[in-house]
């Protein structure tokens, strides 16, 4: 096992069953709101209700090719969409869409500031862990953990 595969980063299964796909990606009447309101065109809305699900589920964002096929077809089951309504956005739209995703969550994007706080973080951990899925682990957990979240307004 190597050392990535034994930290916290989260990936997609290729495979989701049933209930996983409609606990973690069915998305909220909320959610609709929010992405009806920034969007103008139905593969608008498709996209970023997928960079918007698969956000929440890794805390990342995953490059729109690398969402599994189960993911796409559900939600465009659970947002009644036709099968030509395409789930990969423009450059332009993934860095909108990033924005408006994060300002939604209250999730501020990596920078200079979060990556001195994760070396802090990392540093005082070091003292006592000298493993790097250990060190890894921190960096992650620290980020999750309030790292780089702000509160929701």
């Amino acid at each position: 096992m190597t050392t990535i595969e034994r930290t916290a980063y989260p990936r997609f299964k290729q495979y989701p069953d049933p209930k996983e796909l409609a606990q973690f990606y069915t998305p909220t009447g909320e959610e609709i709101q929010l992405v009806k309101s920034r969007t103008k065109s139905h593969e608008g809305f498709f996209s970023f209700m997928v960079m918007l699900k698969s956000f929440q589920r890794l805390g990342y964002f995953p490059h729109p090719e690398c969402v599994p096929e189960a993911v796409i077809k559900h939600l465009r089951s659970s947002l009644k969409l036709q099968d030509w309504v395409k789930a990969i956005p423009s450059e332009r739209q993934r860095y909108t869409y990033q924005k408006a995703i994060r300002e939604y969550l209250g999730v501020k994007p990596y920078d200079k500031d979060v990556q001195k706080l994760i070396a802090i973080l990392v540093a005082a951990e070091a003292e006592v862990k000298d493993h790097p899925a250990d060190l890894i682990n921190v960096a992650l957990y620290g980020i999750g953990e309030g790292a780089i979240r702000t509160p929701c307004v």
